[in-house]
């Protein structure tokens, strides 16, 4: 049986006072590593400083973006946030609080690898595809700043 929706899931594996680091899982198959801005407590936001919380379930879609142009990968529906687009880079201070992707990571620095162009290609793809697109966050290292 073919899935009906493009399900996305970001499980976060590491986090530190300023970033945090996730893999990114479509319908069970691994796409790429992100970079976040740091992990605060739900309901409490500093804008372009704060990751996505966790533990919900936001609808995908592709946007035109001033910044990063056509068919940009967004993430909808969080609360006090908007325009949280998917982009490359490789740190927190290039997040203003979007999801950076790459497709390596390091875990001591809290970086991933520049994208050559292959994961927005493949996000494109797959969030055009016609089906519905969601992601679900799953904060495995807890809410809140350590």
């Amino acid at each position: 049986m073919k899935n009906a929706v493009n399900m996305f899931t970001l499980w976060t594996e590491y986090k530190s006072k300023n970033a945090s680091l996730s893999q990114l899982y479509w319908n069970g198959t691994f796409i790429c590593y992100i970079c976040e801005d740091e992990i605060r407590q739900i309901g409490f936001k500093i804008a372009g400083e704060t990751a996505i919380w966790g533990d919900f379930l936001y609808k995908m879609s592709l946007e035109d973006s001033g910044k990063f142009g056509p068919n940009t990968p967004t993430i909808n529906g969080v609360p006090m946030f908007k325009y949280i687009r998917m982009h490359d880079g490789v740190n927190e201070a290039q997040t203003d609080g979007c999801l950076i992707y790459g497709p390596t990571w390091n875990p001591s620095e809290m970086t991933v690898g520049r994208d050559s162009g292959s994961i927005l290609s493949q996000l494109r793809k797959i969030i055009g595809n016609g089906k519905p697109s969601y992601m679900a966050i799953v904060r495995n290292v807890g809410e809140g700043v350590t």
